[in-house]
């Protein structure tokens, strides 16, 4: 469910991008009933990651689009952050409103990502490789892979792969705050802040079939890429 939930809330990001940018009439109707049936069908998701990473993306993007200044929708991202996450802080340590936050708990969360942290350590720079099993046995549950991205990446390759990803997500961001302008770079940005989140409690393959990873990690880089060649081949085509 956490899966249909976020690539339904790439959908979102793309809808409000032709709500707020198109001017044609189909797009006039259209755009809007895909904005109300993606947001029905995360919220049907039930998924509270999804719920929280999702509206991080899409207020990322309304705010990127209402403005050119990159400079400013990054003092914005941190402010909502840092609030967003004391707040989440807040009503996660108080009993009355945790149940809420948290009807099934932390779905051993903790658990699972202290047995990964452990074995990390038995390979820390190339890690154990991507054949080798990441599920991990709380009590008689048997919970399979690490629920974390970042987690997954350090059990499988190690630091290096870790490392390695998050240069590529800096380079994609860098290129998308240079060529702020351009309206794809705003919606790159916002599934990058979407994916980011996700990822920070669930996920665990980065290289697979076609999936969520496609449209939440590659479809933003690849947009980065296309403005980074197509700026760079610019004075080539004015001289022509």
């Amino acid at each position: 469910h956490i899966i249909a939930a976020l690539v339904f809330g790439v959908v979102l990001i793309f809808a409000l991008r032709l709500v707020l940018g198109e001017k044609g009439m189909m797009w006039r109707w259209c755009a809007p009933a895909a904005v109300v049936l993606a947001v029905i069908c995360i919220a049907l998701s039930d998924s509270r990651t999804a719920w929280v990473s999702v509206a991080l993306g899409v207020v990322t993007y309304i705010l990127a689009a209402k403005t050119n200044d990159a400079r400013q929708l990054l003092l914005a991202i941190t402010a909502i952050g840092v609030i967003g996450g004391g707040l989440l802080l807040v009503l996660v340590v108080n009993d009355a409103t945790r149940e809420v936050i948290l009807p099934r708990g932390d779905s051993f969360r903790l658990a699972i990502w202290s047995e990964i942290l452990q074995r990390y350590f038995d390979a820390p720079f190339v890690g154990l490789g991507i054949t080798t099993s990441d599920d991990v046995v709380v009590g008689s549950v048997t919970l399979e892979h690490a629920h974390n991205l970042y987690l997954s990446l350090l059990h499988q390759g190690g630091a290096v792969a870790l490392v390695l990803y998050l240069v590529t997500i800096g380079y994609a961001f860098r290129a998308a705050i240079v060529h702020f302008v351009h309206e794809d770079a705003k919606i790159a940005i916002a599934l990058l802040v979407l994916a980011s989140s996700a990822f920070a409690l669930d996920g665990h393959e980065l290289i697979d079939k076609v999936g969520e990873a496609w449209f939440l990690v590659w479809l933003p880089i690849g947009i980065c890429l296309g403005l980074n060649w197509a700026h760079s081949i610019q004075p080539e085509i004015e001289e022509v």
